[in-house]
């Protein structure tokens, strides 16, 4: 409990003042809980009929001052509750605000290996469902597991004014009530129930479904596949009715507990009173308080499960922060010039290797294609370039700098990137080009656009520029997403372009428009392309033939089509499907 107290600070860092003063607040509404009790003492020990030895009987000048004294009382309760919600609730969405854009900055700096091992339904789960849960009640946990503290001890105290004994059978009363908050907070770990991971599960299976779902029409799969969908929300389901059936008889011991306090209270002093051991004017506000004072406590009680389970969200949460960081160095070494080289470059997903000892060097403003296999680690090589991923050994190095000692941001900065699969965002297509950089002209996107030979159809969009181009670019043809795609780099003038057979999945007129915008993309560039089509690469500067984790030829395309080889079986195979005829 207290843990999570500590965690829930330690994440509010850059608001724990207001989080601190909240509770400060939250401490003296607390203590003002008890006044009504000492007014309600006071007024049954001035009534003669009651207290016939009282010197001060109760007068209606005594009942105006004491109503006088609950009216500002409840004001200033008002007042403490005011600014506890406001300091409490925007602490709360500042720190998880904060904590949200903390997570995209981590998930900037890590390798892309960490993706392949947790899922998007899990990330999004933890950015969105987890930060929610803590912003909804982990803040809130705070003043319940404050409230609930003081109040024992305020309740304690106040008991042992009256008398000592009562106030010391209900400290020992308090005691297994105590255990029940702990086995409360711990159900969902004994039985191995989490509900954050099994949220993620159902994110993942509902955003693949529908992402799925063209296909899954194409094969007339969709209620098997939603079988599963279904399956997963239904385990969802279970699991918390589970978990939520299994509070319900621990909190319902802890609600009797403090019922049982609550009879042990007026019993004993309807005793002591009997015996004339405590004056009675103790015992009714004894057992007048008796039905309140531990009202903080019992309401912590019930939120020893959200303590639980805030402490799993901000734990998940911190799992995300802690993800070990690429060695980036963040000194000054900028490379001068755009040559690229590798030198005994070795890697592997996680014990599979792809890349065993290649060296090479793409000289600046040079084109560079690489030709393999499926599998043969022409990909892995432009995602090492661009530190997607970090080497197991070796140098990659960037004008004679090792991109281990290049500011991350100054790397990608200088690159751009075109492959055959575009992602569009879901925005304009002027923001969507103007993410090349953000503070273009609108004539410098127009140019752009024109360059890549896209200007002609987005003008004939309804709305121009401004046409949103829906999820992932779903609005658009596939050649239209590629001229984009281009226009963006265009917009982006890195020096390094990396480069996927864009046109390998693209019709005929698409292909020459796509052709032309490259030409306008390439111009002065150090360029690495890699290749499924080789007729297209007649021209360039020098060819790598990948096979079996190394480099097994390096020429041009003339001396390669003739040259024993992979390369030659590779454009033989592609020279006789292309006289097939249907």
């Amino acid at each position: 409990m207290l843990n999570t107290v500590k965690e829930i600070l330690r994440m509010a860092k850059s608001r724990s003042i207001q989080l601190k003063l909240s509770l400060v607040l939250s401490v003296f509404e607390s203590m003002l809980i008890v006044v009504p009790i000492i007014i309600a003492f006071q007024i049954i020990g001035s009534i003669p009929q009651i207290n016939p030895a009282t010197s001060a009987p109760l007068t209606m000048d005594k009942v105006s001052e004491y109503i006088i004294i609950m009216v500002v009382c409840l004001l200033v309760r008002i007042v403490l509750r005011y600014g506890i919600s406001v300091l409490r609730s925007g602490a709360g969405y500042e720190v998880l605000c904060e904590q949200r854009k903390l997570l995209g900055s981590v998930l900037r700096k890590i390798s892309m290996g960490f993706f392949n091992q947790k899922t998007l339904g899990d990330l999004v789960s933890t950015i969105t469902t987890d930060a929610s849960f803590i912003e909804l009640y982990g803040i809130g946990v705070l003043e319940k597991i404050t409230n609930g503290a003081l109040s024992v001890i305020i309740g304690l105290v106040f008991l042992a004014v009256f008398d000592y004994r009562i106030a010391l059978l209900v400290g020992l009363l308090l005691i297994p009530i105590y255990f029940l908050f702990k086995w409360v907070s711990t159900l969902q770990d004994r039985f191995n129930m989490n509900r954050q991971e099994q949220l993620g599960v159902v994110t993942e299976d509902a955003v693949e479904y529908i992402k799925g779902l063209h296909v899954l029409k194409t094969y007339n799969m969709t209620n098997k596949q939603f079988f599963k969908t279904k399956v997963s929300f239904a385990r969802l389901k279970d699991m918390m009715l589970k978990l939520e059936l299994s509070h319900v008889p621990p909190l319902s011991m802890i609600q009797a507990g403090f019922r049982i306090i609550t009879i042990v209270i007026i019993l004993l002093a309807a005793v002591f009173t009997a015996t004339e051991q405590l004056p009675f004017q103790s015992a009714v506000v004894l057992m007048i308080s008796s039905f309140s004072l531990f009202s903080a406590v019992e309401t912590m009680g019930i939120y020893s499960a959200f303590i639980r389970l805030t402490q799993i969200a901000v734990d998940r949460i911190n799992q995300i922060k802690d993800i070990p960081k690429m060695d980036v160095s963040w000194g000054r070494e900028t490379p001068a010039s755009f040559d690229i080289t590798f030198e005994n470059v070795s890697f592997a997903y996680d014990t599979k290797p792809v890349l065993t000892n290649i060296s090479f060097t793409v000289p600046e403003k040079s084109m560079t294609a690489l030709v393999g296999l499926s599998g043969s680690g022409k990909t892995t090589i432009v995602n090492l370039i661009a530190r997607f991923w970090d080497i197991s050994c070796g140098k990659i190095l960037i004008g004679g700098k090792d991109i281990k000692t290049i500011p991350y941001d100054f790397l990608l900065k200088n690159m751009s990137f075109v492959f055959q699969d575009v992602f569009l965002f879901n925005d304009t297509v002027l923001n969507n080009i103007r993410i090349g950089n953000p503070n273009a002209s609108m004539d410098a996107v127009v140019e752009a656009a024109r360059r890549a030979g896209c200007h002609d159809f987005i003008t004939q969009m309804q709305d121009g520029y401004n046409t949103m181009v829906g999820e992932g670019g779903t609005m658009l043809s596939g050649g239209e997403r590629q001229r984009i795609s281009i226009a963006r780099a265009l917009m982006k003038d890195a020096p390094i372009v990396l480069l996927d057979e864009v046109t390998a999945n693209i019709d005929v007129e698409n292909e020459q428009s796509i052709q032309q915008a490259l030409q306008e993309l390439l111009q002065d560039r150090t360029v690495i392309k890699i290749a499924h089509k080789l007729s297209t690469l007649q021209n360039v500067d020098q060819i790598l033939v990948l096979q079996e984790g190394g480099i097994s030829q390096v020429g041009q395309h003339t001396e390669l089509a003739i040259q024993e080889g992979l390369y030659k079986t590779l454009w033989d195979m592609q020279y006789q499907t292309s006289k097939w005829k249907f």
